[in-house]
């Protein structure tokens, strides 16, 4: 068993957490936790998070920013087993991962392999149509 969890500065997790729900309803081992947004302190939130997952289960963890106090509360718990925690989340790394553990679990590996994948799909789409339309030219 794996859990996602899905955390941001504000309401971004809670949107996140939505829309993966929308598109891979099947998926329901999503935790999201907006940080900031009432007088529960984050490290708070987070341990409760953890506390309430199995020590042999899988959790990959999502921030929204490398050294935000977000990932860096998450940070801190890295020595734990089966604990992976990756910044910069967007829905197309959001979804793969959950695909990936509908079939079991997900070594570090193809993680690694899921976060490149992801990181292709940020395209400055101008430029990106511009190719396409300088292809067809040379036809």
């Amino acid at each position: 068993m794996s859990k996602i969890i899905i955390s941001s500065h504000h309401n971004l997790a809670l949107g996140l957490k939505d829309t993966l729900s929308y598109i891979l309803p099947s998926f329901k081992d999503v935790i999201a936790i907006p940080a900031y947004v009432d007088e529960r302190k984050l490290e708070d939130l987070v341990n409760d998070a953890l506390e309430n997952i199995d020590k042999d289960e899988q959790i990959f963890v999502f921030t929204d920013m490398l050294g935000g106090s977000v990932n860096q509360e998450f940070a801190k718990k890295i020595p734990r087993e089966n604990y992976y925690l990756i910044t910069g989340l967007n829905l197309p790394l959001l979804l793969s991962v959950a695909l990936s553990l509908q079939n079991g679990n997900l070594s570090e590996q193809d993680l690694k392999e899921l976060i490149e994948e992801a990181k292709n799909q940020i395209i400055y789409v101008n430029d990106y149509i511009d190719s396409l339309n300088i292809s067809e030219d040379d036809e």
